[in-house]
């Protein structure tokens, strides 16, 4: 028997980027400004481009109930990326920038 549809809003992602990551040798990436320019002019595309090269976060645990972190687009002067890793079962939110050199 088929599950019955789901109500309302689906699930945020876990992740910026589909898992598995491609191994990145960052000290011999061959890219231009200008190339790193249209690759991040979007705040997704580049967090996608920072995820795929590891320079933030690709998922996100909750340290205080260990959940995965849900993706979720967030709005306000407490989210200068606009978005943030919320965690679906206490509610705590980071910054997508947590544990990065950002």
């Amino acid at each position: 028997m088929a599950d019955p549809p789901r109500r309302g809003r689906p699930s945020a992602p876990t992740f910026i980027v589909p898992p598995p990551l491609p191994p990145v040798d960052l000290p011999n990436l061959d890219i231009n400004i200008r190339q790193l320019a249209a690759v991040t002019s979007l705040v997704f595309d580049c967090m996608r481009w920072l995820a795929e090269h590891r320079l933030i976060t690709n998922t996100f645990t909750c340290q205080a109930c260990d959940q995965p972190m849900r993706l979720q687009k967030r709005e306000g002067r407490d989210y200068i990326d606009g978005y943030a890793w919320c965690c679906p079962g206490c509610q705590r939110r980071n910054s997508i920038r947590v544990n990065s050199f950002f």
